[in-house]
């Protein structure tokens, strides 16, 4: 007995211990490695892992937000702003798999013996999946496919390989893995397996754009045929129901939706499914009675308060249905305008409304529910670009047609007589005043009625004696929520919630709330003009009269901006709405309103062209206009020869071939051919005051290098006369500045030789400070590189001009030297402050040792 218990107290731990020792290597292919190893990665590390795996992917399934108005994904994955909450326990997940990889793999001359690894491995590429990271989980599903093709973890691995190549938009992988898949499960006649399978094949159809519906229908029915647990039971339902709407099975669409319905969902789901029914019935009289009976209930009741977008649009479903196109959009508008936070359904019933009012040619109505559909237009909808273009042009058709009417307006008003007029604006601070008054009595009763409220709530928070935290007490919550209510109203849920009147603020209001009041300040347009301060008062005569047109010049603007915007309003008719017939309304409204306008002679054109397609005899009566009145126009050539653009095209394109034969010529140096080229061309370029402007340059250029420098500055001042306003002008006056007998305006001299010395007598340039103004660097293009004194300029406005926008543009004034702008400045002073900054700076002052570089500034008129 003695021996027994010695035996038991000190030789049997002792064996254990060293059992339990050696039994830990894992390079010993042994009984007692493989066991000790299987069971501790098993019951230890493996199943932490799987438990936090298991924690993620709850995570995973609390977080779900369904979009109904699409086709339900089959399987849920969160957005990427999501995945912060599930990492941490992918992470671990991803730990405990590592580490029983490490400590317990038995990889023995490339083969396992360890019967967990394959869980260790599967749970870590679950993990990678989850956290959205697919090339490192695609190797690790690879590598079970691979290592462990018979522990009976490869087909899901495979299942898995082909949802994470769908994620990755790797459809025809995906498609070659599935067969794989499909010749590896088939065997098995696993229920799990199957599922899996078919679950792939259908999430390929559904999110593959080349998929097929049928496909997809066909996978999903299989997978009710194998009994899926409830949820996914409920999901397959209702996808099936989509996809049949969707293919036109309204009787299948119901069946399914009604399944949805009698399996007791969540309310989301039960409610959608609900909505489906309605946009899915048959079309009888009973049918509809009892659909619309069911979703008046469901409008009323409170718990759908923030459904009613979804209601309203089951109802235009509804009409759509019976034709109603007037009850659709009433609907539709319903819709929209009871929108809370689903953002889909609003850019659905807003986008829907739109099509029905375009294609009714209301472009004005249907501009302002495109315009709301593009607040929350997602990337991957339907249609998108589309619906952006048409939202786009539809935009610019409506402010001119605004503009058409506001000056319309503003010239009614201007042409009353003083008395009428006056009387006008005090009605007008009259109803101003009025509704002031009725929204203040409005807020006092308001006001009223929530300190009452006030009152019943503090004695609800004096009589509990709960010790909860303050949102976990609903009196204290409630008494909180009446007190911000008395003192600063119904605010909505937004930034600078605090300001009540956020109509006039801007940027700039919020700048100036630090830099005290300092009176008015003058302010100054990029012309250089004086800014006057706007009225913003609605109590004062000032705010009503400062736009209307009193004078002769301000009727002649107001005119002016009709005229345009009628002729911009008939383009956006002719060119991009196809409506040949509001296009004619509106050029003949500009012909008879302005018959002396410029855009006269392009109108007709363009409505003799419109009557001519449909053979309108109205087209005679513009063509015999045209002929008439403009004989000489490019509108009279081409009604007397069609092919008189062809032709035009065919010169203009001759000449450019003359032009880039003479450039090629000047940058060979070959001066006597480049002349001969530019004086054959030129008697061809009339009218083309450019092109006839760059040739006579090359001609100057050419000779000057032939004869000498007087030569050159001769040429050059002659381009500057004869074509002042053209680009090549500019060029000419940089190149001749460069020479020396000429100044800048803005480039750097003595401050004590006075602004108005910086130009000699003979110059050709003018002294204009308030002008807008550049900054130009000439640079010889054969020692230092363009490219990078571009970079280093846009270096420089960032670093010191950061809130200024800057163009920079660069052009060549000769074989050797180019010239970089930087523009535009308001005027003199502030270009001549950059250009200080820029000389003193380190990124530019390695350039300024060089004398290749020169930096000047110059006014818009001298440039």
């Amino acid at each position: 007995m003695k021996i027994k218990a010695y035996f038991f107290k000190y030789i049997f731990p002792g064996v254990v211990l060293m059992l339990l020792f050696f039994s830990c290597a894992t390079n010993k292919n042994s009984f007692e490695n493989r066991a000790y190893h299987t069971v501790t990665s098993m019951y230890n590390v493996n199943f932490n892992g799987k438990e936090a795996l298991k924690e993620g992917e709850r995570e995973i399934a609390k977080k779900r937000k369904d979009n109904y108005t699409a086709v339900l994904p089959l399987y849920y994955y969160p957005p990427k702003e999501d995945l912060g909450a599930i990492n941490p326990k992918m992470d671990r997940v991803i730990e405990k798999g590592s580490k029983s990889i490490y400590k317990h793999s038995m990889l023995i001359r490339g083969k396992e013996y360890v019967k967990t690894m394959d869980d260790a491995y599967m749970m870590m590429g679950k993990a990678y999946f989850h956290k959205q990271e697919f090339q490192q989980a695609t190797r690790i599903f690879t590598y079970i496919t691979k290592q462990y093709p018979n522990w009976g973890l490869a087909e899901e691995a495979q299942i898995l390989n082909v949802r994470t190549a769908i994620r990755q938009g790797q459809y025809t992988r995906a498609q070659q893995l599935l067969e794989e898949a499909e010749v590896m499960i088939y065997p098995k006649k696993s229920k799990k397996l199957n599922l899996q399978y078919y679950g792939a094949v259908a999430e390929l159809n559904l999110t593959d754009p080349a998929g097929e519906p049928e496909d997809a229908i066909s996978a999903l029915i299989e997978m009710l045929k194998l009994k899926p647990k409830k949820d996914m039971r409920l999901r397959i339902n209702f996808i099936l129901g989509q996809l049949y709407e969707q293919e036109g099975y309204t009787k299948e669409a119901q069946k399914h939706f009604l399944a949805v319905i009698r399996s007791t969902p969540p309310y989301e789901m039960e409610f959608n499914a609900r909505m489906k029914l309605a946009s899915n019935y048959d079309g009888s009289a009973a049918s509809r009675a009892l659909i619309v009976k069911e979703l008046n209930k469901m409008l009323n009741e409170m718990k759908n308060e923030d459904f009613k977008d979804q209601i309203y649009y089951a109802f235009s479903e509804l009409e759509r249905i019976d034709d109603n196109k007037e009850e659709r959009e009433k609907y539709l508008a319903q819709s929209v305008s009871a929108f809370v936070d689903n953002q889909y359904q609003r850019t659905l019933s807003s986008v829907t409304l739109a099509d029905l009012l375009f294609e009714r040619d209301q472009y004005i109505q249907a501009q302002s529910y495109y315009d709301t559909a593009l607040l929350t237009l997602p990337s991957d909808y339907t249609n998108r670009e589309e619906i952006i273009k048409k939202a786009s042009f539809l935009k610019e058709l409506v402010d001119n047609l605004n503009e058409i009417t506001l000056q319309d307006s503003l010239q009614r008003i201007a042409k009353m007589s003083e008395g009428e007029r006056k009387a006008w604006v005090k009605r007008m601070i009259d109803k101003y005043t009025e509704e002031e008054r009725r929204l203040e009595r409005e807020e006092a009763e308001r006001m009223m009625l929530l300190q009452t409220t006030q009152s019943f709530a503090n004695v609800n928070v004096n009589t509990s004696g709960s010790s909860k935290w303050y949102f976990y007490n609903p009196g204290s919550v409630s008494a909180g929520a009446t007190e911000f209510y008395r003192r600063f109203g119904n605010r909505k849920l937004e930034d600078n919630w605090l300001i009540s009147n956020k109509q006039q603020l801007s940027f700039e209001d919020m700048s100036n709330l630090n830099t005290g009041d300092l009176g008015d300040v003058e302010e100054y347009d990029e012309d250089g003009n004086l800014i006057v301060k706007r009225e913003t008062d609605p109590k004062k005569d000032a705010y009503y009269t400062q736009d209307l047109p009193l004078t002769d010049s301000a009727l002649a603007v107001s005119d002016a901006l009709i005229k345009d915007a009628m002729y911009n309003a008939a383009i956006i008719y002719h060119d991009l709405l196809r409506d040949v017939e509001r296009s004619n309304e509106m050029f003949e409204q500009l012909i008879k309103r302005f018959p002396e306008s410029d855009l006269v002679a392009p109108s007709l054109f363009l409505m003799y062209t419109n009557y001519k397609k449909v053979n309108n005899p109205k087209n005679e009566v513009y063509k015999n206009r045209i002929l008439t009145d403009y004989p000489d126009s490019d509108y009279a050539k081409l009604i007397r020869d069609p092919d008189y653009y062809k032709k035009l095209q065919e010169k203009l394109n001759e000449l450019e071939n003359e032009y880039e034969s003479a450039y090629n010529k000047l940058l060979n140096k070959e001066w006597e051919q480049t002349i001969q080229i530019v004086e054959r061309a030129i008697p061809l370029c009339e009218p083309n005051v450019e092109l006839k402007s760059k040739m006579e340059y090359l001609r100057v250029i050419a000779r000057g290098q032939l004869h000498n420098e007087d030569t050159l500055k001769t040429g050059l001042r002659y381009i500057i006369d004869k074509y002042p306003k053209t680009e090549i002008a500019g060029i000419a006056t940089i190149l001749l500045s460069t020479f020396g007998d000429v100044q800048l305006p803005g480039a750097a001299t003595d401050s004590s030789q006075g602004d108005a010395n910086l130009l000699s007598i003979n110059s050709p340039f003018s002294y204009l400070p308030n002008e807008q103004h550049y900054v130009v660097v000439i640079a010889n293009a054969t020692q230092l590189s363009i490219a990078d004194i571009k970079n280093d300029l846009t270096n420089f406005n960032r670093d010191f001009y950061a809130l200024q926008k800057f163009n920079i543009n660069s052009f060549y004034i000769n074989q050797e030297e180019q010239m970089v702008t930087v523009s535009r400045f308001k005027n003199g002073e502030l270009s001549l402050e950059y250009y200080q900054t820029l000389l003193s700076s380190e990124i530019f002052k390695d350039y300024l040792k060089q004398e290749s570089i020169q930096v000047y500034c110059m006014s818009a008129t001298n440039y």
